[in-house]
């Protein structure tokens, strides 16, 4: 049996028992060409498990009835809310006034609100006699998910993140992020073919990098892996990282985590306590939840005040919220989480009274991410009648997958989001087959058993951040606390030109020395994996180094940076040579007039493993002599993987551009992998890398990457699996 996505560990975590569901949810209605066709998965072909306790237990009837719930939250979360509403002075208007809750699927898109008209989504179809929901971002990339786990499934049997670019491609999302024609998701894979994760990445031209399209796009992803979290999360790794390469992926596994143990979880607390989980005790995203609860115990009885408080408190500085990028403040991530947290808090599991809250609170959509928690928790009972009577339709509800006539160009193109490649019309219903068809897939690959109509899902331990904390690793309380300077103390420096916060640090080039900062890290553990991640800018032709070098070395492990004007994403993966080391930015000794900006330098252990029975990666091509290559660059590699695995490069890139590679593997189009900019020198201590996701189907793998007339240092390669969740709680 082929497994994919993560080998399940045999502790368990404790859960409350399932709550019987009794509303059985109706087939898809046949439409015509507009149905989506899905097929019933046959059966695992295995007998009950005997270690039942080692297993959660789902009927296929709990599964629909739960899935259904959940998918409609979507829908009925965007009609209910108030979405980017604004004061007469341009701040966004919150903690809006009971008066302005009309009732559920009365929000801003919907007609006839007297308070706020966004664009209208809900129509009533005459000659249908029922109600058209028309797509909205707020759920179309996660359909279009759903659709790319199935080509995967039909076309490879195991997933592969290629078929999830060949998606963007073939389903052209419009979307007012990721499926932006000129610079978002959609473009990079149509224009470059770029894989997850450089299609998300600012370096490469995803100007919404930072925006919320990742939690907003891919949070249902936990539905098509019920009860299996850490699958959730590894879904997430490759699907979210298409649209963002900030703070906004590690909401959207905060989210995925919530929706898949809400099958079997009913505690709103401990649905937030135990995804909370996933980030590193003392990261930001772990300080909103705790501050979630402060203002939900500071006021009790009052939602509105702690919303007020919340959207002052919570806030961060943000570099994108400051450039001329940035489209508005109310998708910042920490406000609308506070935000959606303090929903359920006040909720208190009650759906109308957190769709009620969610609605009101105000920024952008929430009732759309969190009404799917409480919809999975209680299935189609909990649903009012007067939501279900707008949306589900007794199964008859349909999407409308076009452009509102009064969004179309030139009025603002932006906002279409819909997909050119689905039918115009689908049901709701189909969309749900297609959720149930991807989880029993996913479900049988990872060690699950499907028998007659009943799943039995592997507990798992849900995996965590194994994170290495660093004092002061944000730079943020005004001083160089925890770090130390190397060189001249006059070219190192705080500055406010920050990634979030107040404050970075900044080091200047010098002609003849290095100029650094860096922390003594203690309790790694020598021999181990870690990756080392900071948000980087080197302006005016500099090179910097993300570093890690034993205490006093003049030698170090580094991932270079290379004339980046704006904040780029950069990793270092380096083995830990010591039990205690140095860690930070180094500013090398160059001719150029410039500097380095480094924030946010994170570190958290990493599992980077050999696959057993594939041999050695031989590179076949010639080079100049000096492992300098041009052309097509070919490797060879022996034996076969069950999964999808990473042919990791070691590379250097003097070119001064991004160097695009075409990657073929046994003749077919892997897409296309970017190199980044490394700088003039090459090094061996260089650990600069490029991961290119690859299927080793033969018992010699030919894999040839193509970079036309450019050229690459390449040094070596080998193949891996990357685990980046190491502790089990």
């Amino acid at each position: 049996m082929k497994r994919i996505l993560c080998v399940f560990l045999a502790a368990l975590f404790c859960v409350m028992p399932l709550a019987s569901c009794k509303q059985t949810v109706e087939p898809p209605v046949t439409t015509g060409d507009g149905e989506i066709t899905v097929t019933t998965a046959e059966n695992s072909g295995s007998e009950i498990p005997e270690n039942l306790d080692d297993y959660y237990v789902l009927t296929k009837e709990e599964y629909m009835d739960k899935t259904t719930a959940g998918f409609l939250g979507h829908i009925i979360g965007f009609l209910s809310d108030y979405k980017y509403v604004w004061n007469k002075d341009g701040s966004p208007k919150i903690a809006m006034p009971d008066t302005w809750w009309l009732g559920i699927c009365r929000g801003n898109d919907v007609a006839g609100n007297p308070y706020h008209t966004k664009i209208i989504k809900l129509f009533y179809n005459e000659e249908t006699k029922q109600y058209d929901n028309w797509i909205a971002d707020a759920y179309s990339i996660d359909i279009l998910g759903q659709h790319i786990l199935g080509d995967m499934r039909e076309k490879y049997g195991t997933f592969t993140t290629k078929v999830i670019t060949d998606g963007w491609v073939k389903y052209a999302p419009w979307d007012m992020g990721g499926g932006a024609r000129y610079n978002g998701a959609y473009a990079l894979a149509s224009k470059k073919g770029y894989i997850s994760p450089y299609l998300g990445m600012a370096e490469y031209g995803n100007q919404y990098s930072w925006c919320q399209e990742p939690w907003i796009g891919n949070d249902g992803l936990g539905m098509a892996a019920a009860g299996m979290p850490n699958v959730a999360l590894d879904l997430t790794k490759a699907f979210g990282r298409v649209t963002g390469d900030s703070d906004n992926v590690r909401w959207l596994d905060f989210m995925v985590t919530m929706s898949s143990m809400a099958y079997f979880e009913s505690d709103i607390q401990t649905l937030i306590n135990t995804a909370a989980e996933i980030f590193p005790e003392d990261s930001y995203e772990r300080q909103i939840v705790n501050m979630a609860y402060d203002l939900h115990e500071r006021f009790p009885d009052n939602w509105r005040r702690a919303v007020i408080t919340a959207e002052k408190e919570c806030a961060r500085r943000f570099y994108y919220l400051h450039t001329e990028k940035s489209t508005n403040e109310q998708g910042r991530c920490e406000v609308n989480f506070a935000f959606m947290i303090l929903a359920l808090l006040y909720g208190e599991g009650d759906y109308m009274e957190t769709a009620k809250i969610l609605s009101l609170c105000g920024y952008d959509t929430r009732g759309t991410i969190m009404l799917p928690v409480l919809g999975i928790i209680g299935g189609m009972d909990v649903i009012p009648q007067e939501a279900l009577d707008v949306t589900w339709q007794d199964g008859k509800g349909e999407i409308v997958n076009k452009a509102v006539p009064e969004t179309i160009e030139p009025k603002n193109d932006g906002v279409w989001m819909f997909a050119e490649g689905l039918p115009e019309r689908y049901t709701i219903a189909s969309v749900i087959e297609l959720y149930r068809e991807n989880f029993e897939w996913l479900l049988v690959q990872n060690g699950g058993v499907i028998v007659d109509d009943v799943y039995y899902i592997p507990k798992q331990a849900l995996q965590v951040a194994d994170a290495v904390s660093i004092e002061n690793a944000d730079f943020e309380n005004a001083a160089l606390d925890n770090f130390k300077v190397e060189g001249n103390a006059n070219d190192v420096l705080l500055t406010d030109y920050a990634y979030w916060g107040d404050q970075a640090v900044q080091v200047y080039t010098n002609r003849s020395a290095e100029n650094g900062v860096y922390a003594t890290v203690t309790g790694l553990t020598k021999g181990a994996t870690y990756k080392m991640s900071a948000y980087i800018i080197a302006a005016n032709n500099a090179t910097a180094h993300l570093f890690a070098r034993e205490v006093g070395s003049d030698e170090y492990q580094y991932a270079s940076v290379y004339y980046q004007p704006e904040f780029v994403l950069r990793d270092l993966v380096f083995t830990a040579t010591a039990e205690t080391m140095e860690l930070g930015l180094m500013v090398p000794a160059q001719s150029a007039y410039g500097y380095a900006i480094v924030d946010e330098i994170e570190v958290r252990r990493i599992a980077e493993n050999a696959v057993e029975g594939v041999g050695t990666v031989q590179l076949t091509s010639k080079g100049d002599g000096a492992n300098n290559y041009s052309g097509k660059i070919t490797f060879e590699v022996s034996g076969t993987a069950e999964s999808e695995v990473y042919l990791k490069v070691y590379f250097s890139n003097t070119t001064g551009g991004i160097v695009n590679a075409a990657i073929t593997v046994n003749g077919d189009n892997f897409r296309t992998v970017p190199f980044y900019k490394t700088g003039a020198e090459v090094s061996s201590n260089s650990s600069d890398f490029a991961y290119i996701p690859v299927l080793l189907t033969k018992d010699t793998n030919k894999i040839v990457l193509d970079i036309e007339s450019s050229s690459l240092h390449i040094t070596s390669a080998e193949i891996v699996t990357v685990e980046d969740r190491l502790l089990a709680k």
